[in-house]
């Protein structure tokens, strides 16, 4: 069986959350595998929200900008093609208000 995600969406108290429940029980019954990712859960496949995107320049000026934080953000950048990502949700998260929000 080939990957596959399914999305649950939906206003504030619809159910998406009980959905989503149901769906992975039904699919673990049925034998096949499966896994739950809530919103707010860091490891969310299909969540953008706590992301940067950035260019070459516009990553460099950024460690020029926080030289406190050049280790960090280097190691923790992710580059595909000509594009730099930084999960600056999950750095927060890890560091709290040693991490400047800016």
């Amino acid at each position: 069986m080939k990957s596959k995600l399914v999305l649950i969406e939906g206003l504030p108290g619809f159910g998406k959350t009980t959905t989503a429940q149901l769906v992975h029980e039904i699919l673990t019954e049925m034998n096949l595998k499966s896994q739950l990712f809530l919103e707010g859960n860091l490891e969310h496949p299909a969540d953008y929200d706590g992301v940067a995107r950035f260019k070459k320049n516009e990553f460099d000026e950024l460690l020029s900008t926080h030289e406190k934080f050049k280790d960090l953000l280097s190691h923790r950048m992710i580059k595909q093609g000509d594009n730099y990502f930084l999960e600056y949700r999950k750095i927060k998260n890890e560091y709290g208000s040693s991490f400047p929000d800016e």
